[in-house]
């Protein structure tokens, strides 16, 4: 399934599509948070508040925009 196609079905409240984004982008994301903070227990936090964040607004997603940016900006403001 593509991540057009996941996104659409997070959006409805799909909890296996939430996984199957979690799983792709998780370790990106985690590498990316660390390099600037350096930090497990902080790196952690803000990965998991990433992914919370994106499935309590998952209604406001769209599907045409780029998941990974959205994905990243969110974790980037929460440094």
């Amino acid at each position: 399934m593509d991540e057009k196609d996941l996104i659409q079905k997070l959006k409805s409240g799909s909890a296996a599509a939430y996984k199957e984004l979690y799983e792709q982008w998780v370790s990106r994301l985690y590498g990316f948070v660390f390099r600037y903070i350096k930090s497990e227990d902080a790196t952690d936090d803000i990965v998991q508040e990433t992914f919370l964040r994106i499935w309590i607004n998952r209604s406001r997603l769209n599907p045409e925009s780029s998941f990974k940016s959205y994905l990243f900006t969110i974790s980037w403001h929460l440094f």
